[in-house]
Formats: structure tokens, C-alpha cells, sequence
């Protein structure tokens, strides 16, 4: 059943894994001395079971979840690792922000 559940939702993601190869495509013929060598993914979709194992066999580019919160310090007391790393694919975007510094564009 585990194995059913995972196809099932990279059945439904293959839209956007093609989406994503498509970018790849696209970048590979206007770069043509450039490579992408590593894809990073963020947001809800990235916790998709398998779907990095699947891009990677797709595009043969190694890719993987961002954690965008792997250098960050937190009150261990108030907030549990487990907890934090939960969510660290979809923090990115507000990572990013916080991150930034006034006169960022």
C-alpha cells in the first residue's frame, strides 16, 4: 500500500516534473556553455514522496529538498529540531525575506 500511495503521487506530480524538465531544457539551450548540475526544491511539492528521486532519474541532475533553516539558530526550549526541520522546504521564501537587509532589491 506504501508503494501504491507513493506512484499514485508521483503520478500526479508528473505534470510538474515535466514542467521542471522542460525549464531544463530551456535553460540548456540558451546556456549552451553552461550545465545545471544540482536542483534544489522548496515549497509544499518538494515533500512529495519520491519526487527527488525522480527528477534525478529524469534529468540525471542530482537534486534534493532545500533546508533553508540548516544554518540557523533556534531556542531548542521553544521549538523542537524535528519541529523546525518539518517545515524547512517551505520556510525558503520567508527565510529569504528575513534574511534580507534594507536597500535589498
Amino acid at each position: 500500500a506504501k508503494n501504491e500511495f507513493r506512484e499514485n503521487m508521483l503520478a500526479y506530480a508528473n505534470p510538474l516534473c515535466s514542467e521542471i524538465e522542460r525549464s531544463i531544457d530551456y535553460i540548456k539551450s540558451i546556456y549552451r556553455r553552461e550545465s545545471v548540475k544540482h536542483i534544489l526544491l522548496s515549497g509544499g511539492s518538494a515533500k512529495i514522496p519520491g519526487i527527488t528521486d525522480e527528477l534525478s532519474k529524469r534529468l540525471n541532475i542530482k537534486t534534493e529538498v532545500i533546508n533553508s533553516v540548516k544554518k540557523i539558530d533556534f531556542n531548542k526550549k521553544t521549538l523542537k529540531s524535528d519541529s523546525l526541520e518539518s517545515i524547512a522546504s517551505l520556510a525558503a521564501v520567508v527565510v529569504g525575506l528575513a534574511l534580507r537587509r534594507e536597500g535589498d532589491k
